[in-house]
C-alpha cells in the first residue's frame, strides 16, 4: 500500500498518465522507482550530554515528541509513508521526485520548523530505488534502507535559535553564565515564556539562577516530577525501566 500511495503521488505531481500495466513489470522491464527519505539527528549524543537523570528523562521525552511530530506532519501531507522508526531517525518511502521538487521543499520546511531543544534535524534523500530485489535497473529498496540505517546521524545546533537566547535583552551577568542543564540558554532565561511563571517572572528568574539553570529547564524538570506523581509509584521518578 505504501508503494502504491507514493507512486500515485508521483504521477499526480508530475502530471504523468497512470498506466496500470507498469505495476506488473519487473526485472529489466521495470519502469517504477521510489526514494528513501531519512530524517535524523544524533539523539544518543544529545542524551549523553544530560547533566542529571532528571535532565536525561526530559531530553528523552523531547527527542521522541519532536520525531513523532515530524512523522505525523509528513504523513499528513501524503507525500511520504513511514517505514522505520527508532530513537534517532525516521525513514520514509518517498515518491521518485528530486530535491528540487516542490514536494521535497515541503518536507524541508517541516524539518526546519522543528528542533530538539536547539539540535537541528537533517534529511537524506536517496537516489531512485526499486521495490523488487530482481529489478535490474535500480537499487533494491531493502538494500538502500540498510545503507541509510548505518549512516551516523549529524549533531548540529540551530545557530540562529541559540543566538536568539543571547540577544541584547540579556544582561551582561547572564551572558557569562550558561544553563548547566541545556548548555545553550543563559541561567535564569525564559521566565516570560513559561505560562506558570508569567505572574512573577523576576522571582522565577532568580530561583532558576540560584539553581544554575534557565527557567525553561526548571519548568521541564518540574513537569517530570509532576507526571510521575500523577502516574503513581509503579515506576521510578526518572526511569520507566532499567
Amino acid at each position: 500500500m505504501a508503494f502504491l500511495l507514493t507512486q500515485a503521488v508521483e504521477w499526480i505531481l508530475s502530471e504523468r498518465n497512470i498506466n496500470h500495466a507498469e505495476l506488473a513489470r519487473k526485472e529489466a522491464n521495470n519502469t517504477l522507482s521510489w526514494r528513501v527519505l531519512t530524517i535524523h539527528a544524533d539523539v544518543l549524543r544529545f542524551l549523553e550530554e544530560a547533566a542529571s537523570l532528571a535532565d536525561l528523562r526530559v531530553r528523552q521525552q523531547q527527542s521522541q515528541e519532536i520525531l513523532q511530530k515530524i512523522s505525523q506532519q509528513i504523513e499528513e501531507t501524503l507525500l511520504a509513508v513511514e517505514i522505520y522508526a527508532d530513537e534517532q531517525r525516521r525513514l520514509f518511502i518517498f515518491p521518485n521526485l528530486t530535491k528540487g521538487s516542490d514536494a521535497y521543499a515541503t518536507i524541508e520546511q517541516i524539518i526546519a520548523a522543528c528542533n530538539i531543544d536547539g539540535v537541528r534535524l537533517s534529511s537524506h534523500l536517496s537516489d531512485p530505488v526499486t521495490n523488487h530485489p530482481k529489478d535490474e535497473n535500480g537499487t533494491y529498496i531493502g538494500d538502500q534502507v540498510l545503507t541509510q540505517l548505518q549512516e551516523q546521524p549529524p549533531y548540529h545546533f540551530d545557530v540562529n535559535l541559540v543566538a536568539s537566547f543571547w540577544g541584547s535583552s540579556v544582561s551582561a551577568k547572564q551572558r557569562k553564565q550558561l544553563c548547566t542543564a541545556c548548555n545553550i540558554r543563559p541561567q535564569g532565561y525564559g521566565a516570560e515564556q513559561v505560562e506558570a511563571y508569567q505572574h512573577n517572572p523576576d522571582y522565577y528568574q532568580g530561583k532558576a539562577e540560584s539553581r544554575n539553570i534557565c527557567c525553561i529547564c526548571m519548568a521541564q524538570r518540574s513537569g517530570t516530577a509532576e507526571r510521575w506523581a500523577e502516574d503513581g509509584p509503579n515506576t521510578t521518578i526518572w526511569l520507566d525501566e532499567v
